[in-house]
């Protein structure tokens, strides 16, 4: 398998963030996935991780309504390509997902995708490895948890 059907593959995966414990595909979850496949074909790879408002994010009043943090983190990778840039590879959303408007990215292997979520900061490669490493995941499914599988059910609905 190439790095492109790897990416297609981790793409796919069903949109889920895990909030008890069952295995998760949200954007940390499959940014990390990639970095791995990509690391294995000997591509530098790394983590970002982005800042942004979910009200930015498309998603319906009856999901939105349900209580959460309003900020919150998004986590995509960073690729070399064969020029020696690091370019945006951002797995996120499932295909399926273009019916609820999300954007799906195809990638080249050459150039940047589109970041999945828009953000209006970005954290350094060293500020990302920071957030991640000090990222509470049990305070933030305490928080949020109940909107998260608000998303879950939203996003779950686009499956055959």
């Amino acid at each position: 398998m190439n790095i492109l059907e790897s990416y297609r593959k981790i793409r796919d995966l069903p949109y889920h963030i895990s909030t008890k414990g069952e295995p998760g595909f949200d954007c940390v979850d499959k940014a990390k996935m990639l970095i791995d496949e990509a690391r294995k074909m000997g591509l530098g790879a790394r983590l970002r991780i982005g800042l942004f408002d979910w009200s930015a994010v498309k998603l319906p009043d009856k999901v939105i309504k349900t209580k959460h943090d309003q900020r919150c983190s998004h986590a995509f990778c960073e690729i070399k390509n064969e020029q020696g840039e690091w370019i945006v590879v951002d797995p996120t959303w499932n295909k399926e997902l273009k019916q609820a408007g999300f954007p799906i990215s195809a990638w080249d292997g050459k150039h940047s995708t589109k970041l999945a979520i828009e953000c209006d900061k970005v954290l350094s490669p060293e500020e990302s490895i920071k957030y991640i490493d000090d990222f509470d995941c049990i305070d933030d499914i305490l928080k949020n948890g109940n909107f998260y599988e608000a998303i879950n059910r939203y996003c779950d609905s686009f499956l055959k």
